[in-house]
Order: structure tokens, then sequence, then C-alpha cells
């Protein structure tokens, strides 16, 4: 069986280290030919996530008030010992940000789409496992994030006592919309079943973020559901 916390891990890294991502990419690339900072940006970004980041492709990027930069090739190292060079393997990384918040400090995310996205996470019989960042200081801008959409997932796991564990995803999409719950929902396939899980949620007080939360959660699979 797959291990659920392991996974549960990688969905909250993908998200903070988005934003982490985001923050310095948006500051960084306002208006400018972003391939003549390409080095700068992989150092930024690295710096960001606490990780070695590697961008092999090129930077595009559509200049407006709600401009769009588009980052091929992304790739995250390992730690040494792992069975091979990268954690996390992007083909394509987009993201909208809006301009004029950045006025007030604030960053405010359109969306984040990903697409091609193949991720091994390992862990070792003395303890170690390559899906736990370091801890980085905090970023000046703290995103919001209005919706992050994934395509094209390929998640492994390979523990020290059994064979990989493989789940692909093809579409996993969390958006958040003012005065509505958090809700993500995930496509995917279990042999050869069509599964959607969608999950609903916001936080027991408005504006406590970090105390409880309702949950709501429902699973689709072929004709069944829960």
């Amino acid at each position: 069986m797959f291990r659920v916390p392991a996974y549960t891990r990688l969905l909250l890294w993908l998200v903070a280290g988005a934003g982490a991502l985001l923050a310095v990419l948006v500051a960084l690339l306002f208006f400018v030919d972003v391939s003549v900072f390409h080095n700068q940006i992989e150092r930024q970004l690295s710096s960001a996530i606490g990780r070695e980041v590697v961008i092999q492709g090129p930077l595009i990027l559509e200049p407006s008030l709600t401009p769009r930069i588009t980052v091929n090739g992304l790739k995250v190292t390992n730690p040494e010992w792992a069975s091979r060079p990268f954690f996390a393997t992007v083909d394509r990384f987009e993201i909208q940000a809006s301009l004029l918040p950045l006025l007030q400090r604030k960053l405010k995310i359109v969306f984040v789409e990903v697409h091609g996205v193949d991720v091994q996470l390992e862990e070792t019989s003395d303890g170690n496992n390559n899906f736990t960042f370091p801890v980085v200081e905090e970023l000046v801008l703290q995103p919001v994030i209005k919706q992050m959409t994934l395509h094209d997932v390929s998640i492994a796991y390979q523990g020290p006592d059994w064979p990989v564990k493989r789940l692909h995803l093809e579409e996993v999409t969390a958006r958040k919309v003012p005065g509505e719950r958090a809700r993500l929902t995930a496509h995917l396939t279990v042999n050869a079943v069509p599964v959607t899980v969608t999950l609903q949620a916001e936080p027991h007080q408005a504006g406590m973020l970090l105390g409880p939360w309702q949950i709501s959660l429902l699973g689709e699979a072929g004709d069944l559901s829960l």
C-alpha cells in the first residue's frame, strides 16, 4: 500500500514550495529580459526552498498588469545518498500574478499551472528521507494563490524494505475564492478505474488559519461514491 503520510507531506511541500518560488520569481522578473538573469534566478529559487534548483529550458515573460511567467525544464536536486540526481522534475511551470497589489506589499497569484511533474520520494532504514526540506528564512512577500493546477503528476515512493510504489495523477486542482471554502480536486486512475477525490475545507472560525478546520471529502471510483 502507499504510505499516505509521505504523500500528504509531498502535497504540503508542493503548495509551500510553489509559494516560495512564486514570491522570488515575481519579485525578479517584472518587465525584464528574464534570460539575462537565468543564473541569479536559479540561486534565488535554491535559497527559497533550501535545495538546489536547476532550470534547463527557456524562461518566458509576458508583461502586463497581470504578467505571466513560464519556466521550462525545472529540476530540484536530491541529497547525495538518493538513488537519482533529482528529487523532482517539471516540464513546464506557469505563473500569472497581479501587479498592482505589490504596491501594498501583497503578492496575489491569479493561477499556477504545472505540467509534467515527476517526483520520487525515498526513505532509508536509518530514518533519512529526501522529502524533508531545510528551514529557510521567511519571505518578505507572502503569496496568496487563487488557483493551482498540476497536470500529469507521477509520484513514486521507495522505502527501505519494499519495492517502489507508484501513483499517477492526471490532474490536481486547488482553488480558493474569497467567501468560499478552499477546494482540492484530484483525478487519477487506480487499476484502470477512474477515481475522483474532492476535498473542501475552511477554518472553524473565520480568519483563524492555524485553528481547527471543517473538512468535507467526496470520493468517486467508477460507479461507487463515498
